[in-house]
């Protein structure tokens, strides 16, 4: 569940990936300091990552560690999050497959997942739920 990764001969890049929850545990929690990303990396990926918690090495990576546990770590973290999700399956994604379903309309799902995660996300991060994910979506893409 661990392998190398050699990109193309004239970039030189090659990245060391693992999926074995072993090695994520010791990676993560135990020595990230032995496990630096480099600057390749952020290179690559900085334009859409930026300095978050992804993208980042050492005291920034802490920082940003720190902060997301305590998100997490909060009694109505779940509890809010599962709220809002579960609200926004009842009255967004099944009314919008239900539709579609009856009237034999055919829907691109990623699109409604991805719109499904924004109002989920937007609601429970800023308090304002957008409503990407409406009937209109279903007439987007005929």
């Amino acid at each position: 569940m661990t392998f190398l990764y050699k990109g193309p001969w004239f970039t030189n890049m090659r990245v060391l990936a693992t999926v074995d929850p072993n090695n994520l545990q010791y990676i993560l929690t135990k020595h990230p300091e032995n496990f630096l990303k480099g600057s390749k990396l952020s290179e690559i990926f900085d334009e859409f990552l930026g300095e978050g918690i992804f993208n980042s090495e050492s005291s920034t990576w802490n920082f940003h560690r720190k902060l997301a546990q305590s998100f997490l770590n909060h009694p109505n973290f779940f509890h809010t999050l599962t709220h809002i999700a579960w609200e926004k399956v009842e009255n967004g994604l099944i009314p919008i497959l239900d539709h579609a379903s009856k009237h034999q309309i055919e829907v691109d799902l990623q699109d409604i997942l991805l719109r499904f995660m924004y109002d989920t996300l937007s609601a429970f991060m800023m308090e304002y739920d957008p409503r990407s994910l409406s009937m209109i979506c279903l007439t987007s893409h005929l």
